[in-house]
């Protein structure tokens, strides 16, 4: 599992401070190390502006396909504050928000807790992502597509296949 810190890379940045983004990634990776992993239950203020700070900078390390092209693996989110904002009236949990990435396949698996416990499982859904030729955002866009979605009411480590 990667953290969302191991996607910036500060030495090939062209927008915004590379000494602002730097800390960003160091504040961010901190924080995932101190808690022991992703868990959005546990975000800080400072991780939060850490992320802000990553994402307003647009860096990616590369062109689109580059950063496609590398980003195969598994992706757990530590930093999602209108997942929170969703959930928290419910008394929903969402732990862990996984994203898998392969050969331009993507998988994401949620685990869900309604109070209680009276019911949980996994939310999960599958699809495609690649580079697109839009220019509707600075010529850099990605067409993420799930075409397959499903609820598994095990609550067990590993989502089912589905």
């Amino acid at each position: 599992r990667r953290s969302v810190a191991a996607r910036a890379l500060p030495q090939t940045s062209t927008r915004g401070d590379p000494v602002q983004l730097a800390s960003a990634v160091a504040r961010l990776d901190a924080h995932v190390a101190r808690i022991g992993g992703a868990d959005l239950y546990a975000a800080t203020e400072d991780a939060t502006a850490a992320v802000d700070v990553m994402v307003r900078s647009k860096n990616i390390g590369g062109t689109l396909e580059e950063c496609l092209a590398r980003s195969d693996g598994v992706w757990e989110v530590c930093v999602m504050p209108h997942m929170l904002r969703l959930s928290a009236p419910l008394g929903i949990t969402f732990r862990p928000v996984r994203y898998s990435l392969k050969d331009g396949k993507i998988r994401s698996d949620v685990r869900f807790r309604l109070p209680g416990g009276i019911v949980r499982g996994w939310l999960s859904s599958s699809g495609s992502v690649k580079a697109t030729a839009r220019s509707d955002h600075d010529g850099a866009a990605i067409d993420l597509v799930f075409e397959r979605f499903w609820i598994d009411l095990d609550d067990g480590d590993v989502p089912g296949a589905g």
